[in-house]
C-alpha cells in the first residue's frame, strides 16, 4: 500500500512506530479501491437476484413449459398472471413455490410400470 508508510518524520527523528500518510499515496489507494469497485459491480451485474416470476419464467423456458399453464392447473387467474409481468404485484413465496412444485410435477417424465410397482 503506497498511502500509509512507515519510517522518519520530517525532522529526521527515528519514528518506527509512527505512520504517516502522504496525498499520492491517498490518491492512488483511492484510484485502487474505485477500479476495484467497478470490478465488482460489473461482476455481479449479472448474478444478480432474481425475482420469483424471473426464476419461474427461466425454469418454463428451459423445460418447455408455459407458465400459463402452471397457473392455470394451480388455480391461479389468468389476470394475476399479467398483473406480476405487468409488475403491478408479485408472487407470495407460497405462491412460487407452489407454482414450482406444480412445475417439476409436470416436467418430470411419465412413470413406467416397474416405478409404480416400486
Amino acid at each position: 500500500m503506497g498511502a500509509i508508510r512507515r519510517g522518519r518524520g520530517q525532522t529526521g527523528a527515528d519514528c518506527r512506530g509512527i505512520y504517516y500518510c502522504t496525498f499520492a499515496g491517498l490518491q492512488a489507494e483511492n484510484a485502487r479501491l474505485q477500479f476495484f469497485l467497478a470490478v465488482l459491480l460489473f461482476c455481479s451485474y449479472g448474478h444478480a437476484m432474481q425475482t420469483y416470476l424471473e426464476q419461474l419464467d427461466s425454469r418454463c423456458a428451459r423445460l418447455g413449459v408455459d407458465l400459463r399453464d402452471i397457473c392455470r392447473a394451480e388455480g391461479i387467474a389468468a389476470t394475476t398472471l399479467a398483473r406480476w409481468r405487468k409488475g403491478q404485484a408479485h408472487p407470495r413465496q407460497e405462491t412460487a413455490e407452489a407454482l414450482f412444485a406444480r412445475l417439476d410435477k409436470m416436467a418430470a417424465p411419465p412413470a413406467t410400470d416397474m416405478q409404480e410397482a416400486i
